[in-house]
């Protein structure tokens, strides 16, 4: 093999190995953040006992 074709195929198989290295990153920051905007959420909308019980205490009326 000349040694011309013998770097184009390394040169290939690097951009090749960059490729799913970037890939891979960016799925671990699409991660962290939906797990992010997960806790948020669940911080967002979580409700303390005594304000639970405020709101299920309704003035009876007779």
């Amino acid at each position: 093999m000349r040694p011309g074709k013998r770097w184009k195929k390394i040169k290939k198989a690097q951009l090749e190995r960059d490729k799913q290295l970037s890939e891979q990153q960016k799925q671990a920051v699409l991660a962290k953040e939906y797990k992010a905007q997960v806790k948020q959420l669940i911080e967002m909308n979580r409700i303390t006992v005594a304000r639970a019980i405020s709101a299920l205490t309704l003035p009876i009326i007779i």
